[in-house]
């Protein structure tokens, strides 16, 4: 998990207003942000659900047949040409607590990183942040704000 917390207490919505997909690459390949470094991090516990129906988005994008009853044609998964679809929701789900992360189907764990730098940093996540969990291949898994 990466947490993107802005210098300024109430910064969040400006960082979001400026995020884009080149500063996001560099947050996740950036040498500093990823060393290991002795860090003692204090994170809120927070759970986010999110539950959304994701018609009117793939009608807008041109995915519109499989809706209509006399156009929909799902006999290559049904057999039948006698269906349609009415509804299609998007679920997801976060949860951060002492015993780490969980988002739908994906885990993770938080601990105290521990190296040979005698300095240790303390990272208080004490307002608005923005989190990412990637997989090892920098695939963008879940992304969401904490405001």
């Amino acid at each position: 998990m990466y947490i993107i917390l802005p210098n300024e207490r109430f910064g969040l919505q400006k960082v979001i207003e400026n995020f884009d997909s080149t500063k996001l690459i560099e947050i996740l390949t950036n040498e500093e942000f990823l060393s290991t470094k002795n860090t003692a991090v204090k994170f809120p516990r927070f759970k986010i659900e999110s539950s959304l129906n994701v018609v009117e988005t793939l009608e807008n994008l041109g995915i519109t047949d499989i809706f209509s009853d006399e156009k929909s044609d799902l006999s290559g998964i049904t057999g039948s040409k006698d269906l349609s679809i009415s509804d299609i929701k998007h679920k997801a789900f976060i949860e951060t607590n002492e015993k780490g992360t969980e988002a739908a189907a994906a885990s993770g764990f938080s601990y105290i990183a521990n190296c040979r730098y005698s300095m240790r940093i303390e990272f208080t996540v004490d307002h608005p942040f923005m989190f990412i969990i990637a997989d090892e291949n920098l695939n963008i898994l879940f992304a969401g704000t904490r405001f």
